[in-house]
C-alpha cells in the first residue's frame, strides 16, 4: 500500500512540473485582434527580422569600419622580383626569406636604403568612409521600407481572411435553401435530386474556405510572431471603410515624402565630403616632393587613371637589421648604442618642400565622386518628389474611385441574390405550369445562386486589396 502510495505521489509530482513546463503549448488563449492591433504588434515583434535583412545588404557597421585597417598599406620594394607588405605590428616587417643571402654583408648588422610605398586613400577608400557616415540613414530606409511592407502583408492577410469568414458563414446558412424532401419520383424527385448536388457544391466551398482561413491565420500569427498553436480570432467588423479622401491625400503626402527625403539626406552627405576632400589640396597643387637630409625622400603622387583616384607617399627609408628584426629608421649612426635607439627616432633637420604638380578640380570632380553628379542626384530626388506629390493624389483618385466602383457591384450582386432566393420561392410554389421548364428553371436558379455569392465575395476581396493599396499610400509607398 505504501509503496502504491509513493507511485501516485510521483506521478501527481511529474504531472505538476510537466504542465507548469508545457503550460504556454495546452493554454490555448484566444487572441482577440483588430486590424490596427495587428499593425502595431506586427511592426514591434518583427524588428529582428527587420535587422536581419539589414544585416545581409551589408550594412553592419563593423564591416563598414575596416576602413580604418585598410588605410596601413605599405609596399617595400628590393628588387622587381620581391615585393612584401606591412603585416600590421608596429616596426616589424616582413621580408622575404631569401634576403639575407641577396645581400654582401658579412656583418650581423644590415644597412640598406629600401623603397618604399604608402597608400593614403584612394576612390574605394572614400566610398567607405561615404557608407559609414550614411549607414545610419540607410539603415533607417530599410526598416522604413520593411515596415510598409509588413503592415500592407498585415492587412492583406487579415481582410482576406475576414471576407473568407464572412463568405462561410453566408454559405453555411444557404445551406438550408438546398433541403433533401426525401422525394424520389417525378417532378418533385428532381427539385430534391438538383437540391442534393447544390448542397455538395456549397459544402466542397465550405471545405475550401475552412482550409484558406487556417492557413492564413497560420501565416497571420508568423507574421505576428505569435505561438502558431494559439487561436485567433479577428475583430474588425467587415464593413465598407469611411474614407476623408481629402485629409487622407494629405497623410498620403506628408508620409510619401520621408524616404525620397532620406535619400537627399544622402546624396547631401556625399557631396559635403567630396567638397571638404577636394579642399584637403592646397592651391589646387596635390603633388609634393620632400628631401629630408640624405637619407629619406618623401613624396606624394596622385595617379588618375578613369574614374579611380588613388594617393601614394613614397620614397627611401634606411633599414637595418637587429636580432633578427628589420628596423626602418632615418638614424645614420645606427652602429652605436643602436640598442637603446627607436625607429621612431627621427632626426629631420632642414628640409625643402616642392610643388612637382598640380591638377585641376574639375577633373578630380569628374573621377566617380563629382559634386556636379552629387547636385544633379538631390536636383532629381527634389524634382521626384515634386511630380511624385502628383502620382500620389492622381493615384488616390483612382484608388478612391475603384473602391467605390466595387462597392456599388457589391451592392447590385447582393440584389441579385436576394431577387433569386424570391424567383426560387415562386417556383417551389408551382406557379410555372410546364414541367420541364420548371425543372430547367429550378436548376439555373440553383447554379445562379452558388455562381453570385462567389462572384460577391471575389467582389469584397477586390475591395479590401484597394483598401490596403490605398492604406499603403497613406503610410508613405
Amino acid at each position: 500500500m505504501r509503496k502504491k502510495f509513493k507511485v501516485l505521489l510521483f506521478f501527481i509530482f511529474t504531472t505538476f512540473i510537466y504542465f507548469n513546463m508545457y503550460s504556454e503549448e495546452i493554454n490555448f488563449t484566444v487572441l482577440n485582434l483588430s486590424i490596427e492591433e495587428c499593425v502595431d504588434l506586427a511592426e514591434k515583434t518583427s524588428y529582428d527580422v527587420i535587422k536581419t535583412q539589414i544585416d545581409k545588404e551589408n550594412l553592419d557597421i563593423s564591416l563598414i569600419s575596416n576602413w580604418f585597417a585598410y588605410l596601413p598599406d605599405v609596399t617595400f620594394s628590393l628588387d622587381d622580383s620581391n615585393r612584401y607588405n606591412y603585416v600590421g605590428e608596429e616596426k616589424k616587417y616582413q621580408l622575404p626569406d631569401n634576403y639575407k643571402e641577396q645581400t654582401s654583408s658579412n656583418d650581423n648588422t644590415l644597412r640598406q636604403k629600401i623603397k618604399f610605398s604608402q597608400k593614403i586613400f584612394d576612390s574605394s577608400t572614400i566610398d567607405l568612409i561615404i557608407d559609414s557616415k550614411n549607414h545610419k540613414i540607410k539603415k533607417e530606409i530599410l526598416v522604413d521600407q520593411y515596415k510598409l511592407s509588413i503592415r500592407y502583408l498585415v492587412r492583406q492577410l487579415y481582410y482576406e481572411t475576414l471576407v473568407f469568414e464572412e463568405q462561410l458563414d453566408y454559405y453555411i446558412k444557404t445551406l438550408e435553401l438546398f433541403k433533401n424532401t426525401g422525394a424520389t419520383n417525378g417532378i418533385e424527385g428532381l427539385f430534391s435530386a438538383d437540391n442534393t448536388i447544390t448542397k455538395l457544391n456549397i459544402e466542397k466551398n465550405i471545405l475550401w474556405l475552412e482550409s484558406k482561413i487556417t492557413e492564413n491565420k497560420l501565416s497571420l500569427l508568423s507574421t505576428l510572431r505569435r505561438p502558431l498553436t494559439k487561436k485567433l480570432i479577428l475583430t474588425t467588423p467587415l464593413k465598407e471603410i469611411v474614407l476623408n479622401k481629402e485629409n487622407d491625400i494629405k497623410l498620403a503626402l506628408e508620409k510619401n515624402i520621408i524616404i525620397k527625403n532620406k535619400y537627399i539626406d544622402i546624396e547631401e552627405q556625399k557631396k559635403d565630403y567630396v567638397l571638404n576632400f577636394m579642399n584637403f589640396f592646397p592651391n589646387l597643387n596635390i603633388g609634393l616632393d620632400s628631401k629630408f637630409a640624405d637619407n629619406l625622400t618623401l613624396g606624394v603622387n596622385f595617379n588618375m587613371q578613369g574614374k579611380s583616384i588613388n594617393a601614394a607617399m613614397s620614397g627611401e627609408y634606411l633599414l637595418y637589421d637587429y636580432n633578427n628584426y628589420y628596423y626602418v629608421s632615418k638614424i645614420d649612426d645606427y652602429k652605436y648604442n643602436y640598442e637603446n635607439k627607436k625607429t621612431n627616432d627621427w632626426d629631420f633637420g632642414n628640409f625643402n618642400l616642392s610643388i612637382i604638380g598640380s591638377i585641376d578640380l574639375d577633373k578630380l570632380a569628374n573621377t566617380g565622386l563629382s559634386v556636379k553628379r552629387l547636385k544633379n542626384e538631390i536636383i532629381k530626388y527634389e524634382t521626384d518628389i515634386s511630380s511624385y506629390k502628383d502620382s500620389v493624389i492622381l493615384s488616390m483618385e483612382k484608388l478612391y474611385l475603384n473602391i467605390k466602383k466595387i462597392s456599388k457591384n457589391i451592392q447590385i450582386l447582393t440584389a441579385k441574390i436576394d431577387y433569386i432566393k424570391q424567383k426560387k420561392d415562386l417556383i417551389d410554389k408551382g406557379n410555372i405550369p410546364n414541367d420541364i421548364n420548371k425543372v430547367e428553371y429550378y436548376e439555373t436558379q440553383n447554379k445562379l445562386i452558388i455562381d453570385y455569392i462567389e462572384q460577391l465575395y471575389a467582389e469584397k476581396n477586390n475591395l479590401y486589396d484597394e483598401y490596403c493599396l490605398y492604406y499603403q499610400k497613406i503610410d508613405g509607398k
